[in-house]
């Protein structure tokens, strides 16, 4: 049963692929031709969908909402507590470069009562505190940065 018969020529990608097969070979879109043709269609999509994906991870990295380095450049904000009475130190992993490292404080220096000051060469963020804040908050804020804590401890 061909695929006049059937009624399938009337969907649109078998009338492209019959229309692009009768230009290069004998008409009939079977064989070697609709082969290539679908082939073809099937590359196009491929790359549609990869040049989706890349457009909008490069649209996060630009606006400084990836967690690794060359993203828009986020400024420094040093934050000053008056009463430090609760200090922790946190482990962190994935940092790389100073955006990197101002991701962190950025995030950290969200929390009330918090401030943070990062060293890159440690792969620590020490946080002083007015008031004890809880270590899951700690985590999710540095979390929500785009990175991983692998440990905290008092400081």
């Amino acid at each position: 049963m061909g695929a006049e018969s059937s009624g399938i020529q009337n969907v649109g990608i078998w009338r492209f692929l019959r229309q692009g097969c009768s230009a290069r070979g004998n008409g009939d879109g079977t064989g070697e031709e609709v082969d290539q043709a679908m082939g073809n269609a099937i590359i196009i999509g491929i790359l549609i969908i990869v040049g989706f994906f890349a457009l909008r991870s490069a649209l996060k990295h630009f606006k400084g909402e990836g967690g690794c380095c060359g993203a828009g450049s986020v400024p420094k904000q040093k934050k000053k507590i008056q009463d430090a009475r609760f200090r922790r130190v946190l482990q962190i992993e994935g940092m790389h470069c100073e955006n990197c490292r101002n991701s962190v404080e950025k995030a950290i220096n969200e929390l009330e009562g918090a401030a943070a000051r990062v060293d890159l060469k440690k792969n620590t963020a020490e946080v002083v505190m007015e008031k004890e804040i809880p270590d899951d908050l700690l985590v999710r804020a540095v979390e929500k940065a785009g990175f991983q804590v692998k440990a905290i401890r008092p400081a």
